[in-house]
């Protein structure tokens, strides 16, 4: 890894923001798009209805959502009203830019409503680019470390709730790491390469 400036990684779902984007992305299209274009409402209705009792993968309720409804100002609007942050991580986040470490955050969210969240450099899932490019696990951390070697940069913090971003907690083994409110199997999993909070 390249010295030079150092950077912070952050998570979205359950670690910035408290709870899942995505529930609440589709939540504010079904609130917003009954009356504007119901078709689009029912459509989600549909998905959704249909993963809650397994007929489909998540990805095909998230991806065929997402190409329904894109980026309606009605529903991010709502979005950005709903969507909660988590107080410990952005007191976290200003003391690790008090240090000097820029910020990333780094999501499986889609990037065209992450982006409307998060004010800042951002790592995250291209609706175009299909599930297959979804950016979780070994991917992002791969788009990581991408990111620090174009940048020349050298990571710094990695804070998640989730084990899925254990390949970006290694890319960093010495810390710190930090888990935001961790399941025990989280928690239990990242035990050597993070900190609980």
């Amino acid at each position: 890894m390249v010295e030079g400036r150092k950077v912070t990684v952050v998570d979205l779902d359950g670690t910035l923001v408290q709870g899942n984007t995505l529930h609440l992305y589709l939540r504010a299209a079904l609130r917003s798009l009954w009356w504007r274009r119901p078709l689009t409402a029912l459509r989600v209705a549909m998905l959704m209805a249909a993963r809650a009792v397994r007929l489909i993968p998540h990805s095909t309720m998230k991806y065929g959502a997402a190409r329904a409804v894109g980026a309606h100002p009605a529903v991010i609007a709502r979005l950005k009203e709903t969507a909660h942050y988590n107080p410990q991580v952005i007191k976290l986040l200003e003391e690790r830019k008090a240090m000097g470490d820029t910020l990333l955050l780094a999501t499986a969210a889609f990037t065209f409503y992450a982006r409307e969240l998060w004010d800042g450099e951002l790592i995250g899932s291209d609706l175009a680019a299909g599930p297959a490019e979804e950016c979780r696990g070994e991917r992002k951390a791969a788009a990581v470390a991408a990111y620090l070697r174009t940048h020349r940069s050298q990571l710094s913090c990695v804070i998640t709730d989730h084990h899925d971003d254990l390949p970006l907690l290694r890319l960093n083994p010495t810390g710190p790491n930090y888990l935001i409110n961790p399941s025990k199997k989280t928690a239990a999993l990242a035990a050597t390469l993070a900190t609980p909070l």
